[in-house]
C-alpha cells in the first residue's frame, strides 16, 4: 500500500492530555507517535496512543493542506490546559508566551536596553502628543471602557497588597529618586558638568546645568546633592525675616 499524509491525534492510557500533529510516512503504516519536544516528558511517563483523524493526497499540495488543517484544530485548542501542543507556525500558546516574557525580563541589559528605548520614544513631543490623541479618541465616545478601566482601578487599590506594591515602586521610581540612575550615567553627567565652562559658584549655574544634560532643574538640584562630591555649587541664601 502506499505511504500516506495525516492529521492525528494523540491520547495517553488513562489520562486527559491529547497532542496534534501531522505525518508525511516514507512508507505505508510506519511507527510513529509524534515529535513533542516542550511536553515530551508526557510520551515517557504514559502510554501514547495514535488515532488517524484525516488522511490527504500524498502530493505538495496535499502537505499544504495537512499542515493549514493541523494548523486550524491547533489554535483551537492551543490555550487548553490539558493540550500538549506549545506552539503552531507563528503562534504560541499563552503559557509559552508568558514565559519567554518572564525570561526576558529577567535579564538586566534586556530591562536597561528598553528603557533606554522608551524614554527615546517618550522624549520626543509628537510621539506624546499622538499617544494622547489615541487615548482620547479610546475614552471619547466609549463609557464602557471608561467605566471599566475606572471599576478595574477601584478594585486593585482595595487590594492591600497592591498598595504596598505600588508605594514600593513609586519609592523606586520616582523621578526624585537618584538611586535610578546606574553608575555609568553618574559618571556620565559628571564629566560633562566638569568638562564644561559652567560656573558652579555663580548664580545661574542650575538652569545652565538643566540645559546640558536636558533635565528638569529640579532633577539638577537632586542629583548634585546625590551624587556631587566636589566643592558645594553655589546655594542662594533665603532671606530671613
Amino acid at each position: 500500500m502506499n505511504p500516506r499524509i495525516y492529521l492525528y491525534k494523540i491520547t495517553f492510557l488513562n489520562q486527559p492530555f491529547w497532542y496534534w500533529g501531522v505525518h508525511k510516512e516514507k512508507k505505508f503504516n510506519e511507527p510513529y507517535m509524534g515529535s513533542p519536544v516542550t511536553n515530551k516528558k508526557y510520551w515517557d511517563i504514559y502510554t501514547p496512543l495514535k488515532e488517524i483523524v484525516e488522511v490527504f493526497d500524498y502530493t505538495d499540495d496535499g502537505w499544504s493542506e495537512a499542515i493549514q488543517r493541523e494548523r486550524e484544530i491547533i489554535l483551537h485548542d492551543l490555550d487548553e490546559p490539558l493540550c500538549l501542543n506549545t506552539g503552531c507556525v507563528s503562534h504560541n500558546s499563552l503559557k509559552v508566551n508568558r514565559d519567554c516574557v518572564k525570561e526576558y525580563w529577567s535579564h538586566p541589559e534586556n530591562r536597561a536596553s528598553h528603557s533606554e528605548k522608551m524614554k527615546e520614544y517618550w522624549s520626543l513631543k509628537e510621539n506624546r502628543e499622538s499617544q494622547s490623541r489615541k487615548m482620547k479618541e479610546v475614552y471619547k465616545d466609549n463609557l464602557d471602557a471608561r467605566k471599566k478601566m475606572s471599576q478595574i482601578a477601584k478594585n486593585l487599590w482595595k487590594n492591600g497588597e497592591h498598595r504596598k506594591k505600588m508605594s514600593g515602586n513609586h519609592k523606586s521610581f520616582s523621578r526624585f529618586n537618584p538611586n535610578k540612575l546606574t553608575d555609568e550615567e553618574v559618571q556620565r553627567r559628571i564629566n560633562l558638568i566638569k568638562g564644561s565652562k559652567i560656573d558652579l559658584q555663580a548664580y545661574g549655574w542650575v538652569e545652565k546645568v538643566s540645559k546640558l544634560l536636558g533635565i528638569s532643574n529640579t532633577r539638577v538640584r537632586v542629583f548634585f546633592e546625590s551624587h556631587w562630591k566636589d566643592a558645594a555649587p553655589y546655594k542662594r541664601k533665603s532671606k530671613t525675616p
